[in-house]
C-alpha cells in the first residue's frame, strides 16, 4: 500500500478513535449535573434587582450545577443564563479604587451557597444557614459540609469565624453566669476557626468564562469526591463587596450589614443597593434570588413560605442528583 495513503488512513482511525474516546472519558468524569429553569431569578416571585448598573437580569440566574472528578478533588461548575460580569477596568468608590484588587477571582456581584449532607442521617448536621441568607435547610437533609462561593473569601471566611465566636461566646457566657464557673474564652478563640475549616469551606481555585463560574473542593474537605448519593442544597444571592454605611442599621431598625456576610439584602420597594419587592413585610424575607429544588417543588413557594411575625424562616429542601433516599428518616 502507498506509504501516504497508509499515513492518511492511520490518521483517520486515530481521529475516530479520539471521538469516541472523548465522551466516555467525560462521562467517566461526570458525577451529577443538576438543570434549573432559566427565567426564575426572581426569588419568591417578587424580588426586584436593584436599580444599580452592575446588575443585570439573568446574571444571577441559575440554569445548571454540576460536578465532575478532577485530580485530587471536585470540580464544580455552575452556569447561568448571562455571562458572568468581569471585574477588569471598574472603579468601586470615587477614590478610583479597583474593583478586581478587591474581587480577585474574576466575578463580583453573585454568591453560591452550597449545603451538602453526606451522611444522609435524620437531623444528623446543622440547619442553619449562612449569616443573612434568612433561611433554614430541611432537617431532614441537615448539612454536613458547607461550599460558599464568593468574591472574597478570605473576608468572608473571618467574618463568620467573628459571627460563630461571638454566638458561642455569648452562649458560654450565659451558662457560665448559671453554673458560676468560668469558662477559657482563648481555648474558645483556637477551636472555632479548626471547626469552621473542617465544615465550611471557601473556594480560592475560582474560574470564571462566558457563563460559567468554576471552583476546585479538595478531597480532604468531603474525604474523597463528591457524590450523586448525597443531597445538595443550592443557592444564588446578590453580593455586597463593599460594607455600606446603613442608616437603619444604626437607627436599630435594620439588621447591621456586619450580619449579612456582604450578602445584597431585601426591602419594600425598588432601591439602588439591595433588592427590591412588593412584599409590605420583609422581615424574615430571603434575599436569595435563585435556587434549585427537588422535581414537583416550586422555588416560589419554598421562599415565600416564612413569617417575619412569627420568627418562622423559609427551609430550603435539598437534591439527590440520583434520586436516591437515605436508608431512614427520623420521627
Amino acid at each position: 500500500m502507498n506509504t501516504a495513503k497508509t499515513t492518511k488512513v492511520a490518521a483517520g482511525l486515530i481521529a475516530i478513535v479520539a471521538l469516541l474516546a472523548t465522551p466516555a472519558l467525560a462521562g467517566k468524569s461526570q458525577i451529577f449535573e443538576l438543570v434549573d429553569p432559566r427565567g426564575d431569578d426572581h426569588g419568591d416571585g417578587s424580588l426586584i434587582y436593584p436599580l444599580r448598573t452592575d446588575f443585570t437580569e439573568g446574571e444571577l440566574d441559575l440554569v445548571r450545577f454540576s460536578a465532575r472528578r478532577v485530580n485530587r478533588g471536585t470540580m464544580f461548575e455552575a452556569t447561568f443564563a448571562r455571562p458572568i460580569r468581569p471585574t477588569e477596568g471598574q472603579t468601586v468608590d470615587d477614590i478610583g479604587t479597583q474593583l478586581d484588587s478587591l474581587a480577585r477571582f474574576g466575578f463580583y456581584n453573585l454568591n453560591i451557597d452550597v449545603y451538602i449532607d453526606t451522611d444522609r442521617e435524620f437531623a444528623s448536621g446543622a440547619i442553619a444557614t449562612m449569616p443573612g441568607r434568612e433561611v433554614e435547610v430541611k432537617v431532614e437533609e441537615a448539612w454536613d459540609r458547607a461550599v460558599i462561593v464568593t468574591p472574597r473569601p478570605h473576608n468572608a471566611r473571618a467574618a463568620l469565624e467573628r459571627e460563630v465566636l461571638t454566638a458561642m461566646n455569648k452562649q458560654m457566657l450565659g451558662q457560665a453566669e448559671e453554673s458560676g464557673e468560668p469558662y477559657d474564652e482563648s481555648a474558645l478563640k483556637k477551636t472555632v476557626p479548626t471547626e469552621l475549616a473542617d465544615r465550611v469551606f471557601f473556594p480560592t481555585r475560582i474560574h470564571a468564562r462566558g457563563r460559567t463560574l468554576s471552583f476546585f473542593v479538595p478531597d480532604t474537605f468531603f474525604g474523597g469526591p463528591a457524590r450523586a448519593d448525597w443531597s445538595y442544597v443550592v443557592a444564588v444571592s446578590g453580593a455586597d463587596l463593599i460594607q455600606r454605611f446603613d442608616l437603619s442599621a444604626r437607627a436599630g431598625l435594620a439588621a447591621t450589614t456586619r450580619d449579612k456576610m456582604n450578602i445584597v439584602p431585601v426591602s419594600s420597594g425598588s432601591w439602588q443597593n439591595r433588592f427590591g419587592t412588593s412584599r409590605s413585610e420583609t422581615h424574615l424575607m430571603p434575599p436569595l434570588v435563585d435556587i434549585i429544588v427537588p422535581e414537583g417543588a416550586s422555588q416560589e413557594k419554598v421562599l415565600a413560605d416564612f413569617n417575619g411575625y412569627q420568627g418562622r424562616p423559609a427551609v430550603l429542601p435539598g437534591v439527590t442528583p440520583d434520586g436516591s433516599k437515605k436508608d431512614a428518616d427520623g420521627p
